[in-house]
């Protein structure tokens, strides 16, 4: 009888870099979108062509934020969409075709840095710098409009983490399956493999990037503890009940964080899992249009 063989553990990071490069190869999903295909994606369905740019960081010349912004300048508010890890802006541009967001602000969307044509393969692990890609954002698009920052997964705690860094120049967040508490990080055994520098290299840049950034997240959560009672403007948390990637109680975190914050709506989804950035295009616009109402009635 032969004998019968059994998986072994350490096979198991091959396996996923095998899994990691074939999907990322696979067109199963898209991580990115080139501009050109954005704008014939525009013009086959008779929209206006948004404006493709990239903005040079006036602190340092050698970075660029690459963003897709909305040909509506005269609108009096501004919405910004993070996208998650990996991704690209690419992952938010249904918002930037969606006429009732369009009717009432300029919409943007960016690639944060590492991911698409925002220094591509350069992971930065810092929030806080994360957010000076954001800034140079707002300081040439946002003008004297209402700002609103709209973050999946982790562009969720990213949103946070601008509201406490740029006082005063944010006036709504929307945070959509975010990965706000730190208790709730996994420690996942093969991160620290995926970063060892013989296989680093092997796997696909948006997936190293990734882990770059989400090896040091934890840490990073932590140390926005004492500021979450700074964030004052109003605040919407959209999370899914059954996602298994952001577990529903980073909502919860987010609430308690916030419980000195008047204006904090907590939207958990029936059935919703990680990916309703997607699957609930409408609710989640709707959601930033009463945020919208809501800042006008303010100001």
């Amino acid at each position: 009888m032969a004998k019968k063989r059994r998986f072994k553990k350490r096979y198991i990071p091959l396996v996923l870099l095998m899994i990691l490069f074939g999907v990322s190869h696979s067109g199963i999903f898209s991580l990115f979108k080139k501009d050109e295909d954005i704008k014939a994606e525009f013009e086959e369905a008779g929209l206006d062509v948004p404006i493709f740019d990239f903005i040079t960081h006036p602190q340092h010349q050698d970075k660029e934020t690459h963003c897709i912004v909305t040909d509506n300048p005269e609108a009096e508010n501004f919405v910004l969409f993070l996208h998650g890890s990996p991704g690209s802006g690419s992952n938010c541009i249904e918002f930037l075709k969606d006429e009732r967001l369009k009717d009432n602000a300029q919409i943007a969307t960016m690639d944060r840095p590492g991911y698409g044509y925002s220094d591509y393969g350069d992971a930065e692990p810092s929030l806080a710098k994360q957010v000076e890609y954001i800034k140079v954002v707002i300081d040439k698009y946002a003008g004297d409009k209402n700002v609103i920052l709209a973050g999946h997964s982790l562009g969720g705690p990213l949103v946070a983490k601008a509201a406490m860094e740029l006082d005063g120049m944010i006036d709504g967040l929307v945070m959509i399956a975010a990965s706000n508490d730190p208790e709730l990080e996994p420690e996942e055994w093969f991160r620290p493999i995926l970063n060892w520098w013989g296989v680093r290299w092997l796997i696909p840049v948006p997936f190293r990037v990734s882990n770059e950034e989400i090896l040091p997240l934890k840490g990073e959560l932590e140390n926005m503890l004492p500021d979450w009672n700074n964030i004052r403007i109003p605040v919407t948390v959209i999370q899914g009940d059954k996602d298994n990637l952001v577990p529903e109680g980073n909502a919860y975190f987010t609430e308690r964080m916030l419980e000195h914050n008047p204006e904090v709506n907590i939207d958990i989804i029936k059935g919703g899992d990680h990916f309703i950035l997607w699957s609930e295009h409408n609710r989640i616009t709707t959601s930033i249009l009463d945020m919208i109402n809501v800042i006008n009635t303010k100001h």
